[in-house]
């Protein structure tokens, strides 16, 4: 995988672009640096995929954009006081999905970022994010003395060692 900006979104909003009921992103200033070119959008430390920000209109009165475009942009208005409590003004980002990873991919997002991060570097052995059902996949069938633990992602891996020592800590207290 190559090397790309990302655009950063406050859960869930990246989420709702994965899931398709995120239609439009809005800001308060006009970004035209990453126009019509692929960058990775991410929330948290996941990245969900690459999509490419296609036109910026605006801007529109504020309050007319929270209210009647509300299915498209999916922002609760407790969300949009907190983030332009005085804004009279915003900018509509349309833009396309290009690719959507079957998992999300995990990113350490750097301290600060509120908007667009210069550069991200994800790899084909980046570690997808580890979820409840992926655990217990793994876990269904799991004999300590069978495995193999090359066949195991990183993230996996990561969770049964810090499981091992919380079991090894209980252990050490006396708890059952």
């Amino acid at each position: 995988m190559k090397s790309l900006p990302a655009i950063y979104l406050v859960p869930p909003h990246a989420r709702l672009i994965a899931e398709g009921t995120k239609k439009l992103i809005v800001k308060s200033k006009k970004f035209t640096k990453y126009l019509n070119q692929p960058i990775y959008f991410m929330e948290d430390n996941k990245v969900y995929g690459i999509l490419k920000i296609t036109d910026i209109k605006g801007p529109y009165d504020a309050e007319r954009v929270l209210h009647r475009m509300k299915s498209l942009h999916r922002i609760k208005p407790e969300e949009w006081e907190e983030w332009w409590p005085d804004t009279n003004e915003v900018y509509c980002y349309e833009f396309e999905v290009v690719e959507l990873f079957d998992k999300p991919k995990y990113f350490e997002k750097p301290p600060g970022v509120q908007t667009f991060i210069r550069e991200v570097q994800l790899s084909e052995v980046t570690p997808t994010i580890v979820t409840k059902q992926d655990y217990l996949t793994y876990m269904k069938n799991f004999d300590i003395d069978k495995a193999d633990p090359r066949k195991f992602s990183t993230p996996v891996l990561l969770h049964m060692h810090a499981k091992a020592h919380a079991w090894y800590r209980r252990i050490l207290r006396g708890d059952p």
